[in-house]
């Protein structure tokens, strides 16, 4: 995973959890953290949602509205809100 040809993938991830950052920062909650667990809480917030994608992957009866539910009450948990 770490060669040459995967450097686009690993850019747009970085992106993407740089947004979720972002996203944690703007919140109240975000905004008084010291960056270290700004750092922790964005890296457990990408971690969640990577492993809801395989959650669903190996149950896909289980209905999207209970994923979607419960992923926000886990996020927003994370995000100490």
């Amino acid at each position: 995973m770490r060669a040459d040809r995967f450097a686009g993938f690993h850019a747009v991830r970085a992106e993407l959890e740089d947004g979720y950052r972002q996203l944690l920062a703007a919140t109240t909650a975000g905004g008084a953290l010291a960056r270290s667990e700004l750092d922790l809480r964005t890296d457990l917030l990408f971690g969640l949602i990577e492993g809801v994608i395989l959650v669903h992957r190996s149950d896909p009866e289980r209905p999207v509205s209970v994923f979607a539910e419960a992923t926000a009450d886990a996020a927003l948990r994370i995000a100490g809100i």
